[in-house]
């Protein structure tokens, strides 16, 4: 019998790859890059149907764990690009962590204990050949690139091995789109490194590159750290020798990229703090926003207790929490957009451009102390856990690593990063695409869980979990939002197109195993951005 959400899955990637926008400069390119992408898909589908050779079959999804490399395939291909790098080479980043994530899913511990180092002998000739006949602009962004992939690799490794053994409720779709995102995020950071070195003008682009490289340094070099004080700790024998056996690959990637970027990095690191405290103090619409976020942040917990007092049942009284942290970001993030939207001036940019680096630096900062929580650093992970206990659900585990509210902050900034970072003129902002993870995991996630508890009883044919009213509600909801947000555009939109993103990404909420919170704003973004 055919699993349910399998056949949803392919059906879904399937349409992400069958709407890749093709353009007469590499229509050849595109196609064979698709009938190539497909035949994967059937390939593993084959696999995971007749249960070939595959461990823990039943949690690989393609649209999970490949829906980041097709979101980097659709812009690269459309007319966007991206800054100081090729869209030629951001096709070739996104095929080889695709490719890399499907092996090593499919062997994961085989591949890097016996053929690791095969690995590295091959990738280090094949790029020796590369470099010999490209020029030195060229040779500098593959061994950025080949850094970057490296990273992918160690990172996700070091990901899987950290993970509880057993029935652990982080999977591996979720901790391969972490990897695949952090590892891209260097490939850009790095490459404009390269390209700026010269500019002497620190804009806030550079600013997110400092970031960057800085937060993304911290990760291998806390777990350098970690790997010193094993003796000190209370951790069984087995994890530490998992931590020892991987941190090496780690190491290796940390030490190329301190050669690549250690120089830029040191130059721009002072300019970072002194560049968010200049908008700050220049601009009175930055100000005010920081007053508003923190009256914001001071309403949620009142918001919290009359959720207490009005709901006596535990189960619904735990949705409804983590559902109102949803709206909360909504009213975060989406007043600055639509001023912008409403009114494109240089104060209202200087205000998302401080909003882009505030979620970046949030994203971050989240990012590292769940590292430093599931390392056991006694006194902080107990804060954090007394933190987080509230927006658990039944996918989490406090043993475990907990992505659930980074997803969230993820998913819905993404969108917004891909607009702000690669719109290279203010007035081609697109409102809708800007705010599609609101309108998904912000707007349709809390509307889906909120009626499927109070008002759905059918549940959908092969999941028991979900119910027909809950997608139902996402679908309304989701349309709703992204019709009211093309009221407050100058631009027209397809109403057939907005339809069509809110049904499918309602589907693909509806069978869905995994924290969905940064897969459906990547699947909407990916087919808004292919369909024209």
């Amino acid at each position: 019998m055919v699993n349910t959400f399998h056949l949803i899955d392919i059906i879904l990637f399937s349409s992400l790859v069958l709407t890749l926008n093709f353009n007469e400069a590499k229509i050849y390119y595109n196609i064979i890059l698709s009938l190539f992408t497909l035949l994967i898909t059937g390939i593993m589908s084959l696999f995971l149907e007749l249960n070939v050779n595959i461990k823990n079959d039943t949690h690989f999804y393609f649209i999970h764990n490949l829906s980041f490399p097709l979101l980097l395939l659709s812009i690269a291909n459309c007319e966007k690009s991206f800054e100081s790098i090729s869209n030629h080479s951001v096709n070739l980043f996104s095929i080889c962590i695709s490719i890399s994530s499907m092996v090593i899913y499919k062997a994961n511990n085989f591949v890097f204990s016996k053929k690791w180092p095969l690995f590295f002998k091959i990738t280090i000739f094949a790029l020796f050949f590369l470099f010999i006949v490209l020029d030195k602009y060229q040779y500098q962004i593959i061994r950025i690139e080949f850094c970057a992939i490296i990273y992918h690799l160690a990172l996700l490794q070091l990901s899987l091995s950290s993970v509880s053994g057993g029935g652990q409720c982080t999977q591996f779709g979720e901790l391969n789109i972490f990897s695949q995102l952090i590892s891209f995020l260097l490939l850009i950071s790095l490459s404009n490194f390269k390209a700026n070195i010269l500019n002497s003008i620190f804009e806030w682009k550079q600013c997110i590159n400092s970031i960057t490289a800085i937060a993304i340094l911290l990760i291998p070099v806390n777990i350098i750290i970690f790997e010193m004080t094993l003796n000190y700790r209370k951790i069984p024998l087995e994890d530490k020798s998992k931590i020892k056996s991987f941190s090496k690959y780690l190491t290796i990637a940390a030490l190329s990229i301190l050669y690549l970027s250690l120089y830029n990095t040191a130059k721009y690191i002072h300019k970072v703090s002194t560049f968010i405290l200049k908008m700050i103090i220049e601009s009175s619409q930055i100000r005010t926003l920081i007053i508003y976020w923190v009256l914001v942040i001071f309403c949620l917990p009142i918001m919290f207790k009359l959720i207490v007092n009005l709901s006596s049942d535990s189960k619904k009284k735990k949705i409804f929490t983590r559902k109102i942290f949803h709206l909360f970001l909504i009213a975060l993030f989406f007043p600055q957009i639509l001023s912008f939207n409403i009114m494109p001036t240089k104060e209202s940019q200087g205000t998302i451009e401080f909003t882009v680096i505030s979620i970046y630096l949030a994203s971050c900062i989240f990012i590292y102390l769940e590292v430093m929580r599931k390392y056991r650093y006694r006194e902080l992970t107990k804060l954090i856990n007394k933190l987080l206990l509230p927006f658990l659900d039944n996918k989490d585990s406090i043993n475990d690593l907990i992505i659930t509210h980074i997803c969230l902050l993820v998913g819905i900034s993404i969108p917004i990063f891909k607009e702000f970072l690669l719109r290279k003129d203010i007035q081609d902002f697109d409102i809708v695409s800007a705010t599609l993870g609101i309108a998904t995991v912000g707007v349709g996630d809390a509307f889906s869980a909120i009626f499927g508890i109070l008002f759905g009883k059918m549940s959908l044919p092969g999941n028991k979990d979900k119910t027909f009213i809950g997608m139902i509600a996402f679908f309304i909801s989701t349309y709703s939002y992204l019709q009211l947000t093309c009221f407050f555009s100058s631009s027209k939109y397809s109403l057939s197109k907005l339809y069509i993103i809110s049904f499918f990404s309602s589907l693909l909420e509806a069978y869905s195993h995994y924290i969905d919170n940064a897969t459906i704003p990547m699947f909407s973004l990916t087919l808004y951005t292919n369909i024209r």
